[in-house]
């Protein structure tokens, strides 16, 4: 069985902007980036008609995390 890490295709960082009065939205871990330290991931926004709703990048884990809390998903 594979090991879960916060950085596991699955897993879900949500990002709070509401303070900024921005749109808060989660990163969504799809697989791994191009490079070791990168994930791809889709940003689902809260309002789902926010005209970049389900738009997919490449995310370093130093940048999840510091604009990220995440929040763990189910463990099967």
């Amino acid at each position: 069985m594979a090991r879960i890490t916060p950085f596991s295709v699955g897993q879900r960082w949500y990002c709070d902007n509401s303070a900024t009065g921005r749109p808060s939205f989660t990163f969504v871990i799809l697989g791994p980036g191009f490079k070791s330290y990168e994930k791809r991931c889709r940003l689902e926004y809260d309002d789902p008609r926010h005209p970049h709703h389900n738009l997919d990048g490449e995310y370093t884990h130093k940048h999840l995390k510091k604009y990220g809390k995440l929040v763990y998903t189910a463990k099967t």
